[in-house]
């Protein structure tokens, strides 16, 4: 948990931008999609929010997948703590990621993402703290 009085251990704090369909309110109208920030807590065992975000969304193909505490940040804390921490980031990161991937409900056609799951998800590195100060 972090030092936010709203965030327990059993929460986790997520950022979501999604993108959009925009309705265009005439022809001459370019603008094609919207950018949707949302941010929430959720619980860390079943991510129940993220699923209830990707219904509201649907349909999903593709989803960037990205944390703000890095595994290098989680052992900057030291000794076991730091390597508990680090294993707590990456276990995190799985259980959204399967979550994610299992709802084969809210996609679109998936035969053209080259992805062996109907929700592509991508991982992206994270830069640590240190590297980004």
């Amino acid at each position: 948990a972090s030092g936010n009085s709203t965030q327990d251990s059993a929460t986790a704090k997520i950022a979501v931008i999604a993108r959009a369909p925009h309705k265009r309110s005439a022809i001459e109208d370019k603008i094609i999609h919207n950018l949707q920030y949302f941010t929430f807590l959720d619980d860390r065992r079943s991510f129940a929010n993220v699923d209830a975000l990707l219904t509201r969304l649907a349909p999903v193909g593709t989803v960037y997948l990205a944390c703000t505490e890095t595994v290098d940040d989680a052992r900057g804390a030291g000794g076991k703590k730091g390597n508990r921490a680090a294993a707590e980031v990456t276990e995190l990161m799985s259980k959204l990621e399967n979550v994610l991937e299992s709802r084969s409900d809210v996609t679109t056609d998936a035969s053209n993402s080259g992805c062996d799951n109907d929700i592509c998800v991508n991982r992206l590195d994270t830069m640590s703290k240190n590297q980004a100060t």
